[in-house]
């Protein structure tokens, strides 16, 4: 498992809105909020077998109790490392998800199978924040020690809070000149003085510590701008996050800034081990706190947390010398050769791609000149894209590090990116590269490309029959391979791909309204390019489908566009309403 910073904080100041906000911070939680098993006890180094992982959620204190707040509500509460690495089964749980729950149902997906790659290697006595931070010690984007990164979590925490609460109060007071001035004096005195280090830690891109705090004096101190931009720029956002979208403003007012940042730090002080959970078949699930590092107290009084209600479990023999670098997928053999069937292909078995095979990137990669992965060596980063955009390359070799990791050498088949015909070596870790086609049947599938998707007559997709469009769901009677791809088979014997990057299994639930909450434009393309026209708060606009920015741009991420009649609109949760 490889944490990279940026998914612990994401920490920026939107400039349209002057608003500061962060992204997939999260909250740990105690033995007490584990539903099943006991907590592990530990006396020297051990690796830990991870055999399931539970949904990141936000750990609430409130009326005498730890709550979990998940952020996913209707996905299942954890997941295997089997139905982690099938991503078939990924997709039919986000198939069935609302549109907003299932794109943070994506994003997530990531974090959740970097479980999939590293054992649980712990120390006697290591904090989660010693292990976050040691999980990070190759990310040259990880500066923080750990104990300037558990200060960072409660300036988080802290920060979250405030916004909560005062924006509350500020509309209980009723939104006026006189709870204006309450809720600056409260900025003065309490969140302001925090700035200063909350800038030093988190180091926003492209921000000086000056123009950073101007923002934010600026966001918080003009009531117009308060008003306008901050309220449903900040508010919005936590409470999605948070899961408190149905608290009234009387509730939202209880957010304790103090205290949630003193629950944060307590938390990142405690034991990695409380976060472990051991189960029958003798691996561990891993509590959800730990990929989302979220916590929030309302009201006056400090959390009790209770002691752990089950029996300790006995502790594990130690690993004499346990190693984060798990061993070679396909083979034993510490340097074998990476041509093991004597044909130019690594065999296609346990997970690896057969030769001539395409496989698709579902997260940011690098590819490079060597098997040895380096900065010097790195030809081409891939940023992480929407499905639809990922990369694909074609396998064409195999080559193993001195520890035996396995590299795809593969060849860049992006046909209208400036990367294509880029050749060079990508991790064949599952975590990261997938099969770009579908290799087992599915009842039905749904059509995700934008231009849709058409059935043919013949195997090879020849003799075009008809037309699918965007969002059309498909059934689907067998899957059928031809040459190294694979094509699913209708039930009127037509053919239709099972790319991957075309269709999706099960039944994708679409967006089919949306209701403007904030003015927003409507622009020509996804890249918000030839601005249209205005539409205004209040207004009910059709969706006829969707599209990412930056499409065929691999360098660039991607963002949601909704597909309105005559162009492209923002799916941004300030500005837009989904309408069920």
């Amino acid at each position: 498992m490889r944490h990279r910073a940026s998914r612990w904080v994401a920490l920026g100041v939107a400039v349209l809105a002057g608003s500061l906000w962060t992204t997939n911070v999260t909250a740990s939680t105690t033995n007490s909020t584990s539903t099943t098993g006991s907590q592990v006890t530990q006396t020297a180094a051990q690796e830990y077998p991870i055999g399931e992982v539970e949904m990141p959620y936000a750990l609430l204190y409130r009326d005498g109790q730890l709550d979990k707040s998940y952020l996913v509500p209707q996905a299942p509460k954890s997941l295997t490392v089997a139905q982690l690495a099938d991503q078939d089964y990924l997709d039919q749980i986000m198939a069935g998800l609302p549109a907003d729950q299932a794109e943070m149902f994506e994003s997530l997906q990531s974090s959740l199978e970097d479980f999939l790659e590293d054992p649980v290697v712990l120390k006697p006595g290591e904090r989660i924040v010693d292990f976050l931070v040691s999980r990070e010690a190759d990310n040259e984007e990880m500066t923080w020690t750990a104990d300037e990164f558990k200060e960072l979590m409660g300036l988080q925490a802290f920060q979250d809070a405030w916004f909560l609460s005062q924006i509350a109060q500020y509309q209980v007071k009723g939104m006026t000149e006189a709870a204006h001035a309450d809720l600056v004096t409260n900025y003065q005195q309490n969140l302001r003085p925090r700035l200063s280090r909350l800038w030093e830690l988190a180091q926003p891109e492209g921000m000086s510590e000056d123009k950073f705090i101007d923002a934010m004096d600026m966001m918080i101190m003009d009531k117009q701008a308060f008003d306008k931009y901050t309220i449903p720029g900040m508010r919005d956002p936590l409470m999605l996050r948070y899961g408190v979208t149905n608290d009234s403003p009387e509730t939202l007012s209880q957010w304790n800034p103090a205290r949630s940042e003193k629950l944060m730090l307590e938390r990142m002080e405690a034991p990695m081990t409380d976060y472990l959970t051991k189960d029958a078949a003798g691996t561990y699930r891993i509590d959800g706190f730990v990929l989302s590092m979220m916590a929030g107290v309302l009201g006056d009084v400090d959390p009790i947390i209770p002691p752990d209600p089950g029996e300790p479990e006995p502790t594990p023999e130690p690993t004499p010398e346990p190693t984060p670098e798990p061993a070679p997928e396909p083979d034993p053999d510490p340097n074998p050769d990476p041509d093991p069937d004597g044909n130019g292909n690594a065999g296609g078995g346990d997970g690896v791609a057969a030769k001539g095979t395409v496989v698709t990137a579902t997260r940011k990669i690098g590819l490079y000149r060597t098997k040895n992965f380096t900065t010097q060596t790195r030809r081409q980063w891939y940023a992480k894209k929407a499905r639809p955009d990922r990369p694909m390359f074609v396998v064409t070799g195999y080559a193993r590090t001195a520890k035996g990791t396995l590299r795809y050498q593969v060849r860049d088949v992006n046909h209208q990116s400036k990367t294509r015909g880029l050749t060079g070596y990508v991790t064949a870790k599952a975590a990261y590269v997938t099969p770009t086609y579908y290799q087992g049947r599915h009842a039905v599938v749904t059509v995700i490309n934008p231009q849709g998707a058409n059935a043919y007559r013949q195997k090879n997709l020849t003799q075009k029959v008809r037309h699918f469009r965007q969002g059309q769901v498909v059934k689907v009677k067998r899957i059928v391979h031809h040459r190294l791809t694979t094509r699913f088979v209708l039930t009127d014997g037509t053919y239709l791909t099972a790319n991957k990057k075309l269709v999706q299994a099960g039944k994708r639930q679409s967006v089919q309204k949306i209701r403007v909450r904030r003015a927003i434009y409507r622009y020509q393309t996804a890249d918000f390019t030839q601005r249209k026209q205005r539409y205004t708060a209040g207004q009910t606009l059709k969706v006829v489908g969707w599209a990412y920015s930056h499409p065929t741009d691999l360098t660039q991420g991607s963002t949601l566009r909704y597909r309105v009649a005559g162009g492209y609109v923002t799916a941004n949760a300030q500005y837009v309403q989904v309408i069920k």
